[in-house]
């Protein structure tokens, strides 16, 4: 059966990609007075809504997997957390907003021309809080964007990540040591 956290890594770059791939989509279906270039872009930011809500709904069952494992930092899934509260409230929106845009596309409707751009406003704002979430979601276990930025934020949390990495480094040694000791006894 397949777990939570598997539910989540393997939706979790979906509602990120429908927003960021809706936006130029939409912004050329705008300006071409294209109801199908239309259709798709408002399509994708209903299905990024949508394919959010599994993405949300298990991420307390990832954060159960990961945050007992070395290297992991507390502080940055608890900061993540935060960020997909918000980022769902963002994408959730943008998905009824779509909607209403589409319905107002097959009625050929005049609202439509000041309904766009809020639609593209709020598609701007939700690909940058679901951007966010996604950095700070991705280090969590990747340690090598962490020391790629050379910068982690405040100095509790660069503490933590100092903490987490030690530990990290005494488990792999730890590891090492045993596998020796282990094709010691066998020769």
């Amino acid at each position: 059966m397949i777990s939570a956290t598997q539910i989540h890594l393997l939706l979790n770059h979906f509602p990120v990609l429908c927003t960021l791939l809706g936006i130029p989509i939409l912004l050329y279906g705008w300006l071409r007075k294209s109801d199908t270039v239309l259709h798709v872009a408002l399509g994708l930011f209903v299905l990024g809504a949508l394919s959010a809500v599994p993405v949300y709904f298990t991420g307390e069952g990832a954060e159960e997997a990961v945050e007992h494992l070395p290297g992991v930092v507390e502080s940055l899934i608890e900061r993540h957390e935060d960020l997909a509260k918000l980022a769902m409230l963002c994408v959730e929106g943008l998905g009824v907003l779509a909607l209403a845009a589409l319905w107002l596309v097959q009625r050929q409707s005049a609202m439509l021309r000041w309904m766009v751009p809020v639609v593209l406003l709020m598609s701007l704002g939700t690909s940058g809080v679901m951007a966010q979430t996604a950095h700070l979601g991705g280090q969590i276990r990747h340690s090598e964007i962490r020391s790629a930025q050379g910068q982690t934020g405040s100095t509790e949390v660069q503490k933590e990540v100092s903490d987490a990495s030690e530990t990290y480094k005494s488990h792999e040694q730890h590891e090492i040591d045993e596998q020796g000791e282990h094709e010691r006894h066998e020769d």
